[in-house]
């Protein structure tokens, strides 16, 4: 991992374990090391800690860094970050 991790803001973390727990499917936004934004539609199945960041996985084994995050089912998650 070349780019330093940021922790996102708790409360969204939180949302994306709610959503992995229940099993929604999700609009998922991001943008790898600041390149041109992709989605995909997909459950998130899991939330782990990887080589000092933490990623989202998807039902189809997709792992997307969390501060890569820009919008998971129309709420905003870029530039967020955690005050802990």
């Amino acid at each position: 991992m070349n780019e330093k991790y940021t922790p996102i803001a708790c409360g969204l973390y939180d949302r994306l374990e709610e959503l992995a727990t229940f099993g929604k499917e999700c609009e998922i936004e991001y943008s790898e090391n600041g390149n041109n934004p992709i989605k995909v539609v997909s459950r998130i199945t899991d939330l782990r800690s990887l080589e000092g960041a933490e990623y989202l996985i998807t039902e189809n084994g997709l792992k997307i860094r969390l501060d890569w995050l820009i919008e998971v089912n129309g709420q905003k998650y870029k530039n967020s970050s955690c005050s802990i």
